[in-house]
């Protein structure tokens, strides 16, 4: 079952904010947006963890890898045709050995 949240779709920010609060504890978010619109929330969303990992590299902190898996379907509420967006992580063997690389590399 998704958590559901109502963000400020014009803060980016605080968007991520709200889906990596909900998704880093191993839960799925959902929440809506106007109609068409969830694949370009979707793209900022995206970009806006991207900036975040440079600057977390470039400050020298841990970044924890993961991949972002979305889902978008449309619904109908009062009347409105919205996209539902749901979106998790996924974490493979791949983004572990990565983290504990950069573990043993860090701690020399």
């Amino acid at each position: 079952m998704a958590v559901r949240i109502h963000p400020e779709l014009s803060n980016t920010e605080a968007l991520l904010t709200d889906i990596l609060t909900v998704i880093m504890n191993d839960q799925r978010c959902s929440f809506l947006v106007p109609q068409g619109g969830g694949q370009l929330i979707l793209a900022r969303v995206r970009t806006m963890i991207s900036r975040k990992r440079k600057r977390l590299r470039s400050m020298g902190k841990k970044v924890k890898y993961f991949m972002l898996q979305a889902s978008i379907h449309p619904e109908t509420h009062d009347g409105k045709r919205m996209d539902c967006v749901i979106i998790w992580r996924q974490v493979n063997t791949t983004h572990m050995m990565s983290e504990q690389l950069e573990d043993l590399l860090a701690n020399g």
